[in-house]
């Protein structure tokens, strides 16, 4: 499966960031849910898009991030001896 990921500029903490924005794989307790990963600070808008031509500023912000309850059905403790939430030790 390719990974779909987008570069963005936004302002966070006062700092324009080269943002990632993708969706978490199947493989991670957030799976189908959006992240966004910050990459590099600038002091200016200007610093940024100069670094980063073709990027666009986005003000879309932090992604909400849900973690289930109960475990997928491919998780499985075994594989590494843990379980899924603080009930199940």
């Amino acid at each position: 499966m390719t990974r779909k990921l987008t570069l963005t500029i936004e302002l966070v903490h006062g700092k324009y960031w080269l943002c990632q924005r993708g969706v978490y794989e199947r493989s991670s307790v957030l799976a189908g849910q959006d992240f966004r990963q910050l990459n590099k600070a600038y002091d200016t808008l200007e610093e940024a898009q100069t670094d980063n031509p073709g990027v666009k500023f986005s003000d879309e912000g932090r992604p909400e991030i849900f973690i289930p309850t109960h475990a997928p059905s491919w998780f499985d403790p075994a594989d590494a001896g843990e379980a899924w939430g603080e009930e199940d030790y």
